[in-house]
């Protein structure tokens, strides 16, 4: 367990410590944690236990919250866009963290009837629906600079910075697979948004992977072999879209939605929908995808 001593009487510098340090020490927490650590703070009277669920139930709204500001203010400008001049450095510091918090909490929130109403309260469908595209559109790295001044970053700043941003593609992939679950979308949202951007951003994501392998003779059950920059040859479907794991499991949790959706849908509507040019080819595009077994540099995995 950590133990906070309240008794100190060095409690000065910790108070008046950035509230943003201590949150990115708590999402740390919560991700370093694989047990069930708790943390204790000794009081005068009391011993208080927090618990690893306590915290997220904390840190969860505080991201929600962050990640909508952001929001608000990339759309505060015309057109709307995440260069603007009002998005600071510390701004994107923040988001990050929002990223790697709300992913952490998810982690550690159970099924009871305390969470629920946390993430009732938190995640209402007006907040997903914009929340849901933002985390797709971050999963696959897809926003510009902050501000101009980023080209003057050093060659060494700019490896950290393109660390950072898989790490946080990671968290916001993770969260994504979390909110689509509570999502409730119509299916004509789904298929007709949702579907159309999380499409076009696997065939910008496939595309620029195209070199890493290539297709040799095919065999009879319609397996190709390929083979890797490193010469390793390996066996599978020659119709397959290759992308890193983080980003094929936003295909499988959006095929996972939709057909979530179509279990109520009425028959003639749902057939309409589906059977339409803009959408079966998507649908079958994303059928397609397969996890890339090369993970990225310092994704942890």
């Amino acid at each position: 367990a950590v133990e906070i001593d309240n008794n100190s009487t060095h409690t000065t510098t910790s108070t008046r410590k950035d509230p943003i340090d201590s949150i990115a020490f708590l999402a740390t927490y919560l991700e370093n944690t694989s047990d069930n650590n708790e943390i204790t703070t000794n009081n005068v009277n009391s011993v208080i236990t927090v618990t690893r669920e306590d915290i997220a139930a904390l840190l969860l709204p505080w991201s929600v919250a962050r990640l909508m500001r952001w929001i608000s203010t990339v759309e505060s400008v015309d057109p709307p866009n995440d260069s603007a001049d009002n998005i600071t450095k510390e701004d994107r510091v923040i988001f990050n963290l929002a990223w790697k918090a709300l992913s952490c909490s998810f982690e550690h929130l159970s099924g009871s009837s305390s969470v629920e109403t946390v993430l009732s309260n938190a995640l209402s469908q007006g907040t997903l629906m914009r929340l849901v595209p933002l985390a797709l559109k971050v999963s696959f790295g897809h926003r510009k600079k902050s501000r101009s001044s980023d080209d003057d970053v050093g060659c060494s700043d700019k490896t950290d910075k393109e660390s950072t941003d898989v790490a946080v593609q990671i968290y916001a992939s993770n969260s994504f697979l979390h909110l689509a679950r509570r999502f409730r979308p119509s299916l004509e949202v789904a298929c007709k948004s949702l579907l159309l951007d999380v499409d076009e951003l696997v065939i910008q994501i496939s595309s620029s992977m195209t070199s890493s392998c290539y297709f040799a003779s095919s065999s009879s059950s319609g397996q190709g072999i390929v083979a890797n920059n490193d010469g390793i040859q390996s066996e599978f479907p020659r119709s397959c879209l290759r992308l890193p794991q983080h980003q094929a499991r936003i295909a499988y949790a959006t095929l996972e939605m939709i057909h979530n959706l179509t279990k109520n849908a009425n028959a003639k509507r749902l057939f309409g929908i589906i059977s339409s040019t803009d959408v079966l080819p998507r649908l079958a595009r994303l059928g397609m995808v397969e996890e890339e077994m090369t993970a990225f540099p310092d994704d942890g995995a």
